[in-house]
């Protein structure tokens, strides 16, 4: 299916919500929008398989890079001289011209391709080997998770979030 720009936003937003098992995202520049980070989070939350491969600058933007620290199911690849774009899940791919910042979603003129596996299984396959391939070539990036406090409750020692001002649990 082909795609102009609304359509490749529309379809990214789709691809990320409907992500039930994993969830690529080959892009050169690591900046993702606000809009796609909340999705992601949600997927995140449902224990979906997360890559990014990136690979025109090894230094992740500190934004970016504590937003993936957040996240549980991630990992980070860096893929020298990369310069694809592709987004997929395990029923979809999309193939473009747009990056994930939210500049080339509003301002950028794009086009892609969608392919999913129902409709065309050997393309789709095709796709998700050369992602395969390219995160297998890649570095990946340690990520130190952000460990959240655990606090207790004062009275019945039930584990509760951190809270100094309110020590109590229901």
């Amino acid at each position: 299916q082909f795609l102009d720009t609304t359509g490749v936003s529309h379809e990214l937003t789709q691809l990320i919500k409907k992500a039930g098992e994993t969830l690529i995202f080959i892009s050169p520049f690591l900046q993702i929008s606000k809009n796609l980070e909340y999705l992601i989070k949600e997927r995140d939350a449902k224990n979906v398989d997360i890559r990014f491969v990136y690979g025109k600058i090894k230094h992740i933007n500190p934004d970016d890079f504590t937003f993936l620290r957040e996240l549980s199911h991630v990992k980070v690849y860096f893929c020298e001289n990369l310069h694809a774009k592709c987004y997929l899940n395990e029923s979809a791919a999309i193939i473009t011209s747009m990056n994930l910042y939210e500049y080339s979603q509003v301002n950028n003129q794009e086009m892609g391709i969608k392919v999913e596996k129902a409709k065309d299984p050997g393309l789709y396959t095709e796709i998700v080997a050369e992602s395969q391939r390219i995160i297998r070539i890649s570095q990946e990036q340690p990520l130190k998770k952000v460990r959240k406090a655990a606090g207790y409750c004062i009275h019945c020692r039930t584990k509760i979030p951190l809270n100094i001002e309110n020590p109590l649990c229901e």
